[in-house]
């Protein structure tokens, strides 16, 4: 049996698996067992470890999560250790055991906290909402607020959860929330409380004794204690054995053998018959129905069962399968083929209706639905079309809807002009907005150099701009491979070391050629668009320094 320790701290991970399972938070925090590490918790940690890297030592994450959620972090580099993992060990006045934990990042210029959290979807991440409640969001703010990191935060303090995922493409997401000290005053007594239960169930002495929650043996993939509860709880069901008297009578009467017990039957007079009873049972060949009616009488309206309205269908799809033109032209069908009374009913239930989109379409066709079927109160009439009415009705239908397919054709390509050209806009404003740059920098130069000479625009104002391709494709001819353009370079660092440059420490190697790139401060390659590999070593140790050099960094998609 696991010895039993003496509990005296807790933290925000603590206080929620108590609130999901006693006994589970007791198994683990007072008895300290654990269970085994799953690959998602090994992943998070990792992830972790790499963008703490990052922070303190500028090291690129070699993780696809962690790369992705740079993207919402300081430069490489530039956070102090003291900013980073920061633990604390306090104890809040009033509660009756201290409380530990460790905040990701702190930065004391935004006057925010930072926690990093890797998720399978964001459809698990939590949002401002839920931080208002969330346990880990009020301690942690609360310790920040307090002084106790030795860093003064003004208030409203804001707490920041960076989300990464883990399966498939990486989305990254950021949830916030502020807190005054005034916020958090009353979640810090209710937390309180929880702790004080918890000092409470710490005192079990064996965790059999601790009240379990089978409603949480399922959850985040199974709890690792189950069948220890399960047999516990088999333990407590104790059923009686039967005595040697007992199954012997049983097995007695399986044999036929007469008991020695004589049951005695007591006489009694025969029952007297009234001559006014009944006997043919004439009486119940006519049951009363329902609320007194008189027989095969229709029950009230407000008594008959509601109708069962079929599933609408139209061309074999339903309502939420069906398209915007398929919407359109199933009113116009059937609006068409309508008596006057029916439409006139249908006017009357759809005129508040003024809109023509998609959710209004399709509770037309509900509409029209109902009134098909009868449910609404529509003015019931003999149908009098004559032949010649429905061939005219059939071919004004037809005509509708061609008029609806040309509609729907013109709008679609009205549409893809309308997205090509803000593509084609986006593009032409991104080129401008480089070109101008060049413009401005070419006239300053031009000017401290030059100040009495004439400067022909046309020369000196439209330089080409730098592209750095990574991962991307360009025409042959016009760009040139990087690895190509630094062979020089690379062949003299291994001529000097007598060995590939894979081989040789990152300070005398890669190191020493990204210092050599970042000393030229100029674009001194072949081409004006050069390409790169993100797998290739050269790019995850000069990464930094080839986009600086560029004017303009493309990413593409692997």
């Amino acid at each position: 049996m696991t010895e039993h320790k003496q509990w005296s701290s807790t933290s925000p991970s603590q206080i929620s698996t108590f609130r999901d399972c006693a006994r589970k938070w007791y198994r683990e925090s007072v008895l300290g067992e654990r269970a085994p590490s799953s690959p998602a918790a090994e992943r998070g940690t990792r992830v972790h470890e790499q963008i703490e890297q990052w922070l303190m030592n500028g090291i690129a994450p070699t993780d696809g999560t962690a790369r992705a959620m740079l993207r919402h972090l300081p430069p490489g580099g530039s956070v102090s250790p003291d900013h980073v993992e920061q633990s604390f060990d306090i104890a809040p006045p009033g509660w009756v055991a201290r409380v530990r934990g460790r905040i990701d990042l702190i930065d004391p210029t935004t006057n925010q906290i930072i926690d990093h959290k890797t998720t399978a979807t964001l459809d698990y991440a939590k949002n401002e909402q839920d931080l208002a409640t969330d346990t880990q969001a009020i301690i942690y703010s609360a310790v920040a607020l307090s002084g106790a990191l030795g860093i003064e935060f003004s208030e409203p303090l804001r707490f920041v959860l960076s989300y990464g995922t883990t399966r498939g493409a990486v989305k990254t997401a950021l949830v916030s929330r502020t807190f005054t000290r005034a916020q958090l005053s009353e979640p810090l007594a209710r937390i309180g409380k929880e702790v004080a239960k918890q000092k409470e169930t710490s005192s079990a002495l064996q965790w059999s004794e601790v009240e379990p929650n089978y409603q949480s043996c399922d959850k985040y993939g199974g709890c690792f204690f189950r069948d220890d509860c399960t047999q516990a709880q088999r333990a407590l069901i104790q059923v009686a054995e039967p005595s040697q008297a007992q199954v012997s009578s049983f097995m007695s009467a399986l044999r036929g053998e007469t008991s020695s017990k004589v049951i005695i039957i007591e006489d009694r007079p025969a029952l007297k018959i009234d001559d006014e009873l009944d006997l043919r049972g004439a009486a119940y060949e006519q049951t009363n129905p329902p609320d007194g009616l008189p027989d095969r009488e229709p029950l009230p309206e407000d008594q008959q069962p509601a109708r069962r309205l079929p599933r609408f269908r139209w061309n074999d799809k339903s309502l939420s399968q069906m398209k915007a033109p398929e919407l359109i032209e199933a009113i116009h069908e059937l609006t068409t083929i309508m008596s006057s009374q029916t439409r006139a009913t249908y006017e009357s239930q759809t005129a508040h209706l003024t809109r023509d989109t998609m959710s209004a379409n399709r509770e037309r066709l509900e509409i029209l639905h109902k009134i098909t079927y009868g449910i609404t109160d529509t003015p019931k009439e003999t149908p009098t079309m004559s032949q010649d009415d429905f061939f005219a009705a059939f071919n004004a239908s037809a005509k509708v809807q061609e008029q609806v397919q040309e509609k729907v054709q013109e709008e679609v390509q009205e549409q893809v002009q309308e997205e090509v050209q803000e593509e084609v806009q986006e593009v032409q404003d991104i080129f401008s907005a480089h070109r101008q740059k060049a413009w401005i920098q070419a006239g300053i130069d031009g000017a401290e150099a030059t100040a009495e000479e004439d400067i022909e625009p046309t020369s000196q104002y439209h330089t080409p701009s730098t592209i750095l391709c990574v991962d991307a494709l360009c025409s042959i001819g016009e760009s040139a491979d990087l690895l190509t353009e630094l062979a020089p370079w690379i062949a003299d660092i291994e001529r000097r070391h007598n060995q590939p440059i894979s081989l040789i420490q990152y300070d005398e190697g890669w190191k020493q050629l990204g210092a050599r790139l970042a000393s030229q401060k100029v674009w001194l390659f072949s081409k004006n668009i050069v390409t790169i590999e993100s797998s290739h070593p050269l790019y995850r140790h000069c990464s930094h320094v080839l986009s600086a050099l560029a004017d303009i960094t493309i990413k593409g998609t692997r």
